[in-house]
């Protein structure tokens, strides 16, 4: 059953949408689309030129939002109900589930970073861990995703962090805390994250 048949839809929606906000507002085109559930499926369904419109950054924020519609609202997320995302999601390079990083992003009290790149196969299999244990502590840290082939904020990164992937960065209040090399399991990533909440708050 599709989520706009559903009981409740409309408040069900505004729920699902609330804690998107920020990727909804990066991608403005679509704004008619997140209007109700039946818009947005009708985005997924026939919407291809909209799709394609999309820039990269643009198009992070969107597949980010159609990943947790298919996960919490659609049991049936199958490529015949919804061939145009499909037909998108084909085409487009692969990139991993969490948000692009944002120099804001540092700001927060807590931050993990996944520093990943397009040509790493290994990056790939570490997103797989990194968006479980986002979804884990979701309201508890904030998670971001940066493709180091990108030139923005090199700066902010030294040499092994851009070649040596994939690797996880934890940040506390904007002050790096902890770097991690290689691809740790979701109960070693989420015992890890585990102790640095309790650290930051005894800070």
């Amino acid at each position: 059953m599709s989520f706009q048949q559903t009981n409740n839809a409309t408040e069900r929606w505004t729920r699902f949408l609330t804690p998107l906000s920020t990727s909804i507002k990066a991608i403005p085109s679509l704004q008619r689309s997140f209007a109700s559930p039946s818009a947005f499926e009708d985005l997924l369904q026939h919407d291809d030129a909209s799709l394609s419109a999309l820039d990269e950054i643009q198009w992070m924020h969107l597949d980010m939002i159609v990943t947790r519609f298919a996960d919490d609202w659609q049991t049936w997320f199958t490529r015949e109900m919804y061939p145009s995302i499909f037909r998108q999601r084909e085409q487009r390079p692969w990139a991993p589930a969490e948000l692009p990083l944002a120099s804001i992003d540092f700001f927060a009290d807590s931050l993990l970073l996944h520093l990943w790149a397009p040509w790493n196969g290994y990056s790939r299999k570490f997103d797989e861990t990194f968006s479980v244990v986002a979804r884990r502590f979701a309201n508890r840290m904030t998670f971001r995703s940066f493709n180091v082939d990108w030139q923005s904020m090199h700066d902010y990164f030294s040499e092994t962090d851009l070649l040596q992937g994939p690797n996880h960065i934890y940040y506390n209040k904007g002050i790096r805390l902890y770097t991690g090399f290689g691809m740790p399991s979701i109960d070693e990533l989420s015992s890890q994250i585990e102790r640095w909440l309790v650290d930051g708050r005894s800070r």
